[in-house]
């Protein structure tokens, strides 16, 4: 979802018009140690154009957040429907209770 959001952004002629670069890392626990799943990600401030030149980001943000959090967490939702519809998340017994916290993101 993650990398799928930005690259679509990045590619946006509205917005870069290019191939952006990431790495990340995924991170399974917090400061506590405690299961807390998350990524970090490490994104160049703008994009490779087709003609191999560079567009910096046009603000002190790469892309608007908001818009950017609403696509990552449609996608990741989208995706996880697809996983449990599939069966490949055998552990989650309760189809009618993940739609209802799905349904609520």
């Amino acid at each position: 979802s993650v990398w799928a959001t930005l690259s679509a952004f990045g590619a946006d002629a509205k917005r870069l018009d290019g191939q952006l670069g990431m790495t990340a890392v995924l991170h399974t626990w917090g400061q506590t140690l405690t299961r807390h799943v998350h990524l970090h990600c490490l994104v160049p401030g703008g994009a490779v154009s087709a003609s191999g030149e560079w567009h910096p980001a046009k603000s002190t943000y790469l892309f608007p957040v908001r818009a950017l959090s609403r696509h990552v967490r449609g996608g990741f939702v989208s995706r996880l429907r697809q996983a449990i519809a599939a069966g490949r998340l055998p552990r989650l017994t309760d189809p009618k209770e993940i739609a209802r916290v799905l349904d609520s993101l």
